[in-house]
This record gives structure tokens, C-alpha cells and sequence, in this order.
């Protein structure tokens, strides 16, 4: 599989322009002009993949910088997909119950995400040479995902939870405010073991170092990934409060 990155022409996102909630348009892929890796898309290139798509019944998944192993990073599905004479144009729907769905929708309505991708395979293309410039040509292409990313950021970054974005953030603020010591955001949280994969007893936590969150007083009502969850929502709440 390959991937292709635009700076993508965003032309809707949620209620505010006419769309449901965790809506978005956006043009996620570009007809006709040769891309920093020397390749042009035509027009019909995604024709016969969008009618196989058509015809499964199944939505084209919106997934968030390629991320297949993360399953937070399936973080919608498309609504409308069409090829118009500008690109691919697709309409979807972000799944607002996961954290990492709900944080994109917030950076897509800021315009602090605007980049897209999409991943595909080469069913027919070969090298062109017009006016002295050679290209590849991308005729057909069997699309597989598409999504917003960010250009040079890190493919390892995640984002993880399982209950909703409101529940998470009002546990937290919860855990903060009976824990009001400031603490940096870091990348490297570690995350306790799950104890559903060992049948011993589950490893006693060892107090946070200076510049740690503690984690939740109130995880044991919490799955492996919600506590997972609740350290990235941490974060972002300082972040934002800051």
C-alpha cells in the first residue's frame, strides 16, 4: 500500500456549516497537478474503486495518519464519496464517542489540521513525459482508507480511550483539582499492565515521581484503555488550561 498527502481544500466541518455534528467535506485528493513525489492523479482514478465500495455496502474508513494498527485511530467512515473535476471529494462522519475522533474534530474545526491522506494501491499507472517533464500517472487506484494528518509528525503518536470524551475529561478534571500539582505533559506515560492478560494478581502501582501524573484514585471502574485514555486527556486538559 501507498500513501499520498494534499493540503487538502476543507470545505465544511460540523454544524456551524451546515453539517451534522462531527461532519466534515473535504477535498482529499488532486486531479491534474504533479505532487512532490513527481506523480499525477487523473481524473477516473478512483472511479472503479468508489463503485466497488458502492456496491460492498461498507463505508470507507477514515483513519487518522495511516494509523491500522490503532484502533482509536479509526476514527470515523465516509458518508459520500464522488470524484468531481477538481479531486475527491468526501463527505464523513467522525466517531464523536472516541477521544481521539472527538480531538481531531476539534483541530479539523480550528484549521489546525488541514493536511489529508489517503492510502491506496496502483492498479494501472506508467511514466509520462509532457513538455519536456516526466511524471508517473496514477490511472486507477484501489482506495483503502483516507483520513487527516499532519505533516512530520511522529507515526508512533497515539491517541487511546474507550468511553466518551465528556466521561474521561470529567474524571480527570475530578483527579485534578484533588490533585492540583502541575506537571508537564509527556509523551512517555507509562501505562499499567492489563490485568485481564495475567491471572496473578495484578502488580502494586509505585507513587508518581516529581513531574508524573498520578493516575486515577477512581480507575477500578476503568478498562486498560480508559486508564490509557485518561493520561493522554490529562495531558491535553493542561495543555489547553495553560
Amino acid at each position: 500500500m501507498k500513501t499520498k498527502s494534499f493540503n487538502a481544500n476543507v470545505k465544511a466541518v460540523g454544524t456551524a456549516d451546515g453539517l451534522g455534528d462531527g461532519q466534515f467535506t473535504a477535498l482529499v485528493a488532486v486531479f491534474g497537478n504533479k505532487d512532490h513525489g513527481g506523480d499525477v492523479i487523473v481524473p477516473g482514478a478512483f472511479a472503479e474503486s468508489l463503485r466497488d465500495w458502492a456496491a460492498s455496502g461498507d463505508a470507507i474508513p477514515a483513519i487518522w495518519s495511516h494509523q491500522w494498527s490503532d484502533p482509536f485511530a479509526h476514527i470515523g467512515w465516509s458518508l459520500s464519496a464522488a470524484e468531481t473535476a477538481d479531486g475527491l471529494l468526501v463527505t464523513a462522519q467522525l466517531d464523536l464517542e472516541n477521544p481521539t475522533a472527538l480531538q481531531t474534530y476539534k483541530l479539523l474545526k480550528q484549521r489546525r489540521v488541514k493536511e489529508f491522506s489517503f492510502g491506496y494501491d496502483v492498479v494501472d499507472g506508467g511514466y509520462v513525459t509532457q513538455d519536456e517533464d516526466e511524471f508517473f500517472e496514477l490511472r486507477k487506484l484501489n482506495l483503502i482508507e483516507f483520513g487527516p494528518t499532519l505533516k512530520g509528525m511522529n507515526p508512533d503518536t497515539q491517541l487511546l480511550g474507550t468511553k466518551s470524551d465528556e466521561d474521561i475529561r470529567r474524571i480527570v478534571r475530578e483527579e485534578l483539582a484533588a490533585d492540583p500539582r502541575e506537571v508537564e505533559p509527556t509523551p512517555n506515560v507509562e501505562v499499567p499492565p492489563d490485568p485481564t492478560e495475567s491471572s496473578g494478581a495484578p502488580p502494586e502501582s509505585s507513587p508518581p515521581q516529581d513531574g508524573e501524573p498520578s493516575g486515577p484514585s477512581k480507575s477500578a471502574g476503568l478498562t486498560h484503555a480508559q486508564v490509557a485514555a485518561w493520561a493522554t486527556a490529562a495531558e491535553l486538559i493542561l495543555m489547553e488550561e495553560r
